[in-house]
């Protein structure tokens, strides 16, 4: 789902930016795992993500890995709390 909206991006390792950058509804990375995608998207809530994992795979499979953190911690909500030195973020506990 292309959205009508676009950025344009002015980097210092690319002088002449780049121009009309498309815009998606969903981005979907296929084989994340082996038999695993990932699908992610924002809303009002922030960014969310699921995991499509087919089926006879072993949902175990799913490792994240963090780097550059300054804290991992599971709150009384059973959610994960990175901490980094901009502030924290949390990701709820899975479900399926």
């Amino acid at each position: 789902g292309r959205r009508e909206a676009y950025h344009n991006y002015y980097l210092g390792h690319i002088p002449e930016g780049r121009a009309r950058v498309g815009l998606y509804k969903r981005a979907v990375q296929t084989d994340i795992y082996n038999k695993i995608d990932l699908v992610f998207y924002a809303n009002n809530a922030g960014i969310k993500y699921y995991f499509i994992v087919k089926p006879g795979v072993d949902p175990t499979d799913i490792q994240l890995d963090f780097e550059g953190q300054s804290s991992l911690i599971v709150d009384g909500n059973e959610a994960l709390v990175v901490g980094t030195s901009v502030g924290a973020f949390s990701l709820p506990q899975p479900k399926a």
